[in-house]
């Protein structure tokens, strides 16, 4: 192409003034017939003009660049800021192990983010340097704020999942000895409905299942219960059985066991003791059970004796001692020592003799003959010397007819064989 050059002259003459410019740069210009050059400092000047706004142009293209770098990048944090907070509601591994997955995605992009963040400091650095203010304060405080998040949020799910995890561990754990305590129940149960043999060998198959075994597996469970309860476990993925239920079957199978044992103690006593209805040894095994104050299944020296005062026998120490050592047949350590208390069978023995009527009506005769002094009647002065309750004594004076002859006598032999046989 090719250049042209501005070249401004001016023609004079006695009436006209011609200027004629020719537009370019450098300026030539003709004056009064002389073609002239500009000095170079102006053409300079004029560079310099043009590179400066250049420049300014370019400082300004910067300075938007940045700002968008920096609103871009902040608009990035915003879009991760919820994935950052929001709150970890989950109750399970899987669940923590998903939020894991995303957080890992996050922090994947705001690592991705880092050279950025490195080219805003630097452009900013740069612009300021050139005399351009800028500043990344907002900027460096979203990017530090979504940084601190992110490494509290990986503290956050780390502890959500050790959490969960021993959660996890406690629920197998609760699972595995429940289904051990379904197992035993549902053994037992069985054992204890399918008993075979004669009525001794029932008892001893009864007696033989112990349930110490299934309330030591309750309370472990209950332990484990106690543990996930205070961990703010309410539902167990591993199992539907509950320490309610389990508690309710073991009870449940305790009850059937006393009543089997129970009514196999009743027919094999029944079966010995056929002078005794069944109604009678249910009433004997209860005054039993009441005064076996420690559960032993026996009664000791002071047990005994409280229930033959209840019984209204006043026994003498002396008299106690005797009977008691004849009746004690179970052997016993107490304190280190060994006893022998009295246990069911004999007591049921002993209540069978001592409340059944055995005494003959010569017996009944000889005693009150003891009671009058030998006399063939007795009177009323008589019976209240016995010592016998006073209500007993009315009741004898009112049941004995009057001995004929005798003012105030009673015929005793005519009221015993009047008893005997009705």
């Amino acid at each position: 192409m090719k250049r042209q050059y501005a070249i401004h002259f001016s023609l004079k003459n006695s009436k006209n003034n011609f200027e004629t410019s020719f537009p370019s740069n450098p300026c030539f210009v003709l004056r009064n017939n002389y073609l002239t050059i500009p000095p170079k400092s102006l053409l300079n000047i004029q560079k310099k003009q043009k590179l400066l706004q250049q420049q300014k142009q370019q400082l300004e293209q910067r300075r938007l660049d940045f700002e968008f770098d920096c609103q871009k990048l902040i608009q990035f944090l915003d879009s991760i800021h919820d994935s950052l907070t929001d709150p970890i509601n989950v109750s399970s591994v899987a669940g923590v192990n998903d939020l894991i997955a995303a957080y890992t995605h996050t922090r994947q992009s705001l690592q991705a983010k880092q050279a950025d963040y490195e080219k805003i400091l630097a452009d900013a650095t740069a612009l300021n340097g050139d005399g351009v203010h800028v500043s990344h304060d907002q900027t460096t405080t979203r990017w530090t704020s979504s940084i601190a998040l992110a490494d509290e949020r990986k503290n956050a799910l780390d502890s959500a999942l050790s959490t969960q995890q021993h959660n996890e561990q406690l629920s197998k754990a609760f699972a595995d000895k429940a289904n051990i305590i379904d197992e035993w129940i549902i053994k037992s149960a069985a054992s204890l409905q399918n008993t075979a043999g004669d009525l001794e060998e029932q008892l001893r198959t009864v007696r033989s299942l112990s349930l110490d075994a299934g309330r030591a597996l309750l309370d472990e469970l209950s332990q484990l219960d106690s543990a996930l309860n205070k961990a703010g476990v309410r539902t167990n993925p591993f199992t539907e059985l509950n320490l309610p239920s389990l508690s309710a079957r073991v009870e449940e199978l305790t009850k059937s066991r006393r009543s089997k044992e129970s009514v196999l103690e009743k027919d094999i006593l029944q079966k010995k003791h056929s002078q005794a209805s069944p109604e009678q040894i249910e009433e004997f095994k209860e005054v039993f059970k009441h005064f076996d104050r420690d559960n032993s299944g026996s009664l000791n020296r002071l047990e005994f004796k409280s229930c033959l005062n209840s019984l209204g026998q006043d026994i003498s120490d002396a008299g106690l001692d005797k009977l008691y050592s004849s009746l004690a047949n179970v052997d016993v350590v107490v304190n280190g020592e060994h006893l022998k208390h009295l246990g069911f069978e004999n007591f049921v023995e002993y209540m069978i003799k001592a409340t059944s009527d055995n005494t003959t009506q010569e017996e009944i005769v000889a005693s009150f003959r003891d009671l009058a002094n030998d006399k063939d009647f007795i009177t009323a002065d008589d019976l209240r010397r016995s010592g016998m309750p006073t209500e007993k004594v009315d009741f004898l004076l009112a049941e004995i007819p009057p001995y004929a002859g005798v003012e105030g006598g009673l015929d005793y032999r005519a009221w015993a064989n009047a008893a005997f046989n009705k």
